[in-house]
């Protein structure tokens, strides 16, 4: 999802799943078009559907990773910053690591990836949908170390 820097107005949202997303879509197209801030979608009151109860969980979700960015607790990269970031620790989050050209070490646990030495340059967490990257990126921010995620999770690019 993309806002405005200085108002935080949603401006628009890229979609993508595995599953029915119509839902989530139709409610964030809304939010764009009524011009809704971020912090406006975080406590948004909606209804759900029989069924359709993930919508409420995704658009927090959603709006909870876009206020830790405006507050600079967390903080990502495209996939193209990856990989011009010349000195790095990935760490896949997943038990199977994606096949998207780099090494990938082999720490699938968030506490151990805490646990390595600062050395060797800034962690950058991976998981196929983001969502545990960015809850490592903010654990290790806490821990003081230099720490991003991969920006819509690795499942963008494979």
């Amino acid at each position: 999802m993309q806002y405005h820097k200085e108002s935080h107005k949603i401006i628009s949202f890229e979609a993508l799943a595995k599953t029915k997303v119509t839902a989530l879509v139709n409610l964030l197209t809304a939010a764009i078009s009524r011009e809704m801030t971020i912090k406006e979608l975080a406590v948004l009151d909606i209804a759900c559907l029989a069924g359709e109860s993930n919508v409420r969980n995704s658009l927090a979700v959603l709006a909870d990773i876009c206020l830790q960015h405006i507050s600079g607790r967390i903080e990502s990269l495209s996939l193209k910053e990856l990989v011009a970031l010349k000195k790095k620790r990935i760490i896949c989050l997943d038990k199977k690591p994606p096949a998207i050209g780099f090494h990938v070490s082999e720490k699938n646990e968030i506490h151990e990836a805490l646990a390595m030495p600062p050395e060797g340059g800034p962690l950058v967490f991976l998981s196929e949908d983001s969502k545990r990257a960015v809850l490592a990126c903010q654990l290790a921010r806490e821990k003081k170390l230099k720490a991003y995620y991969l920006e819509g999770g690795y499942h963008s690019f494979t």
